[in-house]
């Protein structure tokens, strides 16, 4: 009995042992395809990282590129439009005999750049124009009204009349709005008594007569002279060419009339504003002028797009015959 046992045991070891082996060729062949699995996965991400990369740099330089044509082509533009203001006051110097509208035309250029740059406006929200001219037809004859400096901005139109006026200019000056009974009389023998129902504006200055002189010397003389009522004339400019252009678009209805003394104030120069006119607006030297302005932005009441300021210009520009 014992013999038939041994046959069956040596035949469970032998069973036993190839169940071994095999499971241990199993599990190499198993760690094996592991391995490559592991190596293929580890290529294929190598290589998506290099061709990521590859791609990353190609975008980064595509990117570097545009912004790069982007920025030269807004610097370029940007000194192309300095040239050409460069050019506009050239010419301005060159046949204005007026120096306070070539200082003016300066300072609205400055004062661009600064709301340009403080974000306030895009460049193409104001506009500014100078030496133009609104036609103006009356009994079949033509006309025409100088507009010393036009602005135009998101709030509106501005005309701005621009005096470079040494000595004392005493504004709005009418009889009954001052008390000097010396300025009184001196009034009544420059205007009549109509004139001087209306807002006049006079000019005091110190004169030297070379023709009269004492002891050797040429005597100082004090001079009362009317140039004039800007107030009036700026105002008459703005009616018409608001009438010039709501014949274009009902909505180009704002236009707002600016005197503007651009002397600089001192002891012998200044202006005294004696004038009660709601209608005209009066700046008295840059600082003022500024301020007007940044506060009518302040004020964020828009009126206008820069395309509405675009074809006003456009529209003064075909009357005119001018480019900006």
């Amino acid at each position: 009995m014992e013999l038939i046992y041994i046959p069956i045991i040596i035949l469970l070891i032998g069973l036993s042992l190839f169940l071994f082996f095999r499971q241990k060729k199993q599990h190499k062949i198993f760690m094996e395809e592991i391995e490559r699995n592991h190596s293929e996965t580890a290529a294929t991400i190598q290589e998506a990282n290099e061709s990521h990369k590859t791609e990353y740099e190609k975008l980064e330089s595509s990117l570097y590129q545009h912004y790069h044509d982007e920025i030269k082509r807004i610097n370029d533009n940007f000194v192309q439009k300095l040239n050409d203001k460069d050019k506009y006051i050239e010419t301005l110097q060159e046949f204005s005999i007026n120096r306070g509208e070539v200082e003016t035309h300066n300072l609205l250029q400055e004062l661009k750049y600064e709301l340009v740059g403080e974000g306030v406006i895009t460049y193409n929200e104001m506009i500014i124009g100078g030496n133009l001219f609104v036609p103006i037809w009356e009994d079949g004859n033509l006309y025409t009204r100088q507009i010393d400096h036009l602005v135009l901005l998101p709030t509106g139109v501005y005309v701005i009349e621009t005096k470079h006026w040494a000595g004392t200019v005493l504004h709005g000056v009418t009889k009954n709005n001052q008390n000097d009974e010396t300025l009184s009389t001196l009034l009544d023998n420059m205007f009549s008594s109509y004139e001087l129902k209306k807002e006049q504006t006079v000019v005091i200055k110190k004169m030297l007569n070379k023709n009269r002189k004492v002891d050797g010397r040429s005597q100082l003389e004090l001079r009362l002279l009317s140039y004039g009522n800007p107030a009036a004339q700026v105002m008459r400019t703005a009616l018409e060419l608001r009438k010039l252009l709501l014949k274009e678009n009902k909505k180009y209805n704002f236009v707002t009339p600016i005197v503007y003394y651009s002397y600089s104030s001192d002891e012998e120069n200044k202006v005294i504003n004696y004038s009660e006119n709601q209608n005209v607006n009066v700046c008295i030297e840059k600082e003022e002028l500024a301020a007007f302005f940044k506060n009518q932005l302040a004020e964020e009441n828009t009126l206008l797009t820069a395309s509405d300021l675009e074809n006003i210009y456009r529209i003064l520009k075909a009357k005119n015959n001018i480019d900006r």
